[in-house]
């Protein structure tokens, strides 16, 4: 939660810097001005960080499938 807190208030920083062309959303995690983050960026954004980390290659989406499998909660999202 800490973590999304500071989250939050950089973006509410940024969101004042912008002014009246910031994009309200109303999402979480968005570009500085507030627009949308597209799905192909954040893919990038990943795979770059794996690399950089000497991961073995995988997908981001694949990710989701083995958190569910490492999850202790039967209610964790499927």
């Amino acid at each position: 939660m800490k973590v999304l807190k500071v989250h939050r208030k950089r973006q509410m920083k940024e969101r004042l810097q912008w002014g009246e062309t910031y994009a309200e959303t109303g999402r979480v995690f968005t570009q500085e001005n507030g627009e949308w983050l597209h799905p192909a960026w954040m893919t990038d954004q990943f795979q770059r960080v794996a690399t950089e980390a000497s991961l073995p290659p995988i997908r981001l989406h694949d990710l989701r499938h083995g958190a569910r499998r490492r999850s202790p909660s039967p209610q964790a999202p499927r």
